[in-house]
């Protein structure tokens, strides 16, 4: 086993052992379901029922993902254990909606099925870009949760808050695992970590643009928690390259040779690309 790949599974086994010791939580156990309300705002109610969506295509995205960034070496049990926490919070999101009779069964079923219909695009193609983007995403989810988490608490709900709160709990652990995945791949490879992450930051897209037709409208109440882009740069992007200690001159300049690359590229004719 090569020393990065020893490095990413000593990472993967630390984390799932901390995972065990501090973080798992029972959606039938842990959540305060009798303290849920039906009188809760409708943007709380839309929502709970977007991130619900988010969630419901999440195996297909993951299966596409783990294809399109097959390069070695890659914390594949991470992954497998990070979707398995996803699900948990698709479920617990159905069971409030579904127990506080704001949604039937057959309705969030209905909504699945459609999501799920969606093609599940990813935007990367190597090991290395699947890690940067979910450090990425993750820490957006963090904060997402943390905004949502105070607007279920304004509105009484507590089974709800709960739900979110240890939502956010598990984004912010798998944040800090991507970006701590994410410094091992710098640590062994500058450039061409550098350079993925440029390509990650030139075509991030969130999930949700991905597997929703409806995304723009959906988030419309999602946003009224106060997220907006300025919210990103400062709590997720900014903050993240900081910890990593890439400044955004490195992506620059990685961004330029990329370009240089390919407007040099010689354009490959049909018998070219056939020899």
């Amino acid at each position: 086993m090569s020393d990065l790949n020893s490095r990413l599974h000593e990472l993967y086994r630390s984390a799932f052992e901390k995972a065990e010791r501090e973080r798992r939580w029972s959606v039938f156990e842990d959540v305060p379901w009798e303290r849920g309300r039906a009188a809760v705002p409708a943007n709380v109610v839309s929502s709970a029922e977007t991130f619900f969506c988010m969630h419901a295509a999440l195996p297909e995205f993951v299966a596409t993902a783990l294809m399109a960034a097959r390069s070695a070496p890659m914390p594949t049990g991470y992954i497998a254990a990070w979707a398995y926490e996803k699900s948990r919070h698709q479920l617990a999101l159905s069971e409030w909606l579904v127990r506080a009779g704001h949604r039937t069964q057959e309705q969030l079923s209905l909504l699945e099925l459609r999501t799920r219909a969606a093609p599940a695009e990813v935007p990367f193609t190597t090991g290395r870009q699947l890690i940067f983007y979910g450090a990425i995403q993750e820490m957006a989810s963090f904060v997402t949760y943390a905004k949502h988490r105070e607007l279920a608490r304004a509105a009484g709900d507590e089974c709800l808050r709960t739900i979110y709160d240890f939502a956010a709990r598990d984004e912010i652990a798998h944040a800090r695992f991507f970006e701590a995945a994410t410094r091992l791949y710098l640590d062994a490879d500058r450039e061409g970590t550098i350079a993925d992450m440029t390509a990650v930051v030139e075509r991030f897209v969130t999930p949700g643009e991905l597997l929703l037709s409806d995304y723009e409208e959906r988030m419309t109440a999602v946003r009224e928690a106060g997220i907006d882009r300025g919210v990103f740069i400062q709590r997720v992007y900014a903050p993240l390259l900081r910890k990593l200690g890439v400044t955004r001159r490195e992506l620059t300049l990685a961004r330029a040779v990329c370009e240089r690359t390919r407007s040099t590229r010689p354009e490959l004719t049909p018998e070219a690309s056939v020899a």
